[in-house]
């Protein structure tokens, strides 16, 4: 008979999550995120990508988000909706953050910006 392991398993790979620079043209102008480098405060942890479910996908909508992908990594106060994810070439936003029951892990709810160059 197999147990459920008590342990939490991330072993998706790695993201790196972090916030934008605000950096800006000589004009003024605001530049948009388009790689890992134009991000600070970056922090890397290891991600478990999860099935999307119909109800995830009517919750981001009802936000005015689309979903590209859900995954989970261990709990962590840095991170923070609106801030940016960068796994392997894809940058992604982060829409919604959720946690679980005993806060040990957080579920985040990404949606696709562009893929990095």
């Amino acid at each position: 008979m197999k147990y459920k392991s008590d342990i939490n398993t991330c072993n998706s790979g790695i993201v790196s999550i972090g916030t934008d620079k605000k950096t800006k043209t000589k004009y003024g102008g605001q530049i948009n995120v388009k790689s890992i480098g134009d991000l600070a405060n970056v922090h890397r942890f290891f991600f478990e990508e999860l099935s999307k479910r119909e109800r995830d996908f009517l919750m981001v909508s009802a936000l005015g988000h689309s979903l590209s992908m859900k995954i989970k990594i261990p709990f962590n106060t840095l991170v923070k909706s609106k801030q940016y994810a960068v796994i392997g070439k894809d940058l992604f936003t982060i829409s919604y953050i959720d946690h679980d029951k005993y806060c040990e892990n957080l579920f985040l709810y990404l949606e696709s910006v562009t893929k990095d160059e």
